[in-house]
């Protein structure tokens, strides 16, 4: 720790940039180990790692000297733990990655308790990393007492993943009275504005990126308007996109029930099938899930941001939504589905690459985990 914090902010920061240029690693274990292609996690590591650049004006954010106003003449310092704890308990193989990189570059330990499907992924990171930054990865299995023993050491807390891990650690950590900052599981859509010019392809690499597997990739497209055309076009697409970002590899179990859902799809509206997708052009929907793995239906609405907001279903919580028109239709629609959750609102394309500093869940969560000390004049 005191080779970490001796290095300060701009240090560490400036190691970090340097270890984010030379990174390339071999993809094919962590490919073996989620599911995904060799590209995909390529384009996923490259994707997430190019966000090292963006730490600073995070960090700035929410670490920062703050000066009170109202009374208070003094200087606020902040403190960040020795040791945070990242638990990966249900989550794509980088998407834990940027989290540990911010601790590490506020000068904090961690300790990585990671499953079965992403063990590769916490293993290539701490061994790439130079050995300033320390960080352990432990094999996880939730329920285990070793849940207890990582919040015992650690000074704060972060999960990505399920309900229950999010609900077992929220209690552990309140016991310990650490911070804790969960990142739970969350659906995501896509929406075509009745004035916008689409980007399909950028729509499609919304839909493939981590063949659909994470919060941020859109489960359903809907369109203001007549949606036929965009469901064919974003079926092209997807098939064109196959040949550079290739699906990983389907269980039986998925492939069947891609098939049952394309064959009930098929009586509702029309079904595009393209190479490693299927586009289902479902103008009324009548069931909001899908199987994922790039097979994504197409809605209509009408009536903007408050006529999709009816149209959605009652209760539905979302992660980010991707809106295709102007800026000013993205802020019109970003105040209707805040209500439903939304966190992040963006153009097609950029989905499945938010900047290092968005508020994920809707919270600036580096901050939460740090302790202020206001130090009066």
């Amino acid at each position: 720790m005191g080779a970490l914090r001796s290095l300060g902010v701009q240090g560490r920061l400036d190691v970090l940039a340097g270890w984010a240029a030379d990174f390339d690693p071999d993809p094919a274990g962590i490919a073996e180990e989620s599911g995904l292609s060799p590209e995909m996690v390529s384009w996923g590591v490259r994707t997430t790692v190019r966000e090292v650049a963006q730490l600073g004006s995070m960090l700035d954010e929410a670490l920062g000297d703050r000066y009170r106003v109202g009374g208070f003449r003094g200087h606020t310092q902040t403190v960040m733990p020795d040791i945070v704890g990242h638990v990966w308990a249900r989550t794509l193989p980088t998407s834990g990655w940027l989290p540990v990189l911010s601790c590490l570059a506020a000068g904090s330990a961690c300790v990585i308790k990671a499953p079965e499907g992403a063990q590769a992924a916490a293993e290539v990171l701490r061994q790439s990393l130079p050995q300033v930054f320390p960080v352990a990865v432990h094999a996880w299995a939730g329920g285990e007492d070793g849940d207890e023993a990582l919040v015992r050491r650690s000074g704060a807390v972060v999960v990505s993943g399920g309900v229950n891990a999010v609900e077992r650690y929220a209690e552990l950590t309140q016991r310990r009275q650490i911070p804790f900052v969960p990142f739970g599981p969350g659906c995501s859509i896509a929406v075509v504005s009745a004035d916008a010019d689409v980007d399909i392809a950028g729509l499609a690499l919304d839909v493939a990126a981590y063949d659909q597997r994470g919060c941020l990739s859109p489960q359903s497209v809907w369109v203001e308007g007549p949606g036929r055309d965009v469901a064919a076009q974003l079926a092209r697409a997807l098939g064109a996109l196959a040949n550079d970002l290739p699906r990983g590899p389907l269980s039986d179990e998925t492939a069947v029930a891609i098939l049952q859902r394309k064959s009930s799809a098929a009586f509702r509206g029309e079904v595009f099938e393209a190479r490693e997708a299927a586009v289902l052009y479902e103008p009324e929907p009548y069931r909001w899930d899908t199987p994922l793995h790039r097979t994504v239906a197409v809605h209509e609405f009408s009536g903007g941001a408050l006529g999709l907001d009816l149209a959605l279903p009652e209760g539905l919580r979302l992660h980010a939504a991707g809106i295709a028109g102007s800026a000013e239709t993205r802020r019109a629609y970003a105040a209707v589905l805040g209500r439903r959750g939304v966190s992040r609102v963006c153009a097609p394309g950029q989905m499945q690459t938010p900047p290092a500093g968005w508020h994920h869940d809707g919270l600036n969560w580096l901050a939460r985990l740090a302790h202020y000390v206001d130090v009066e004049d």
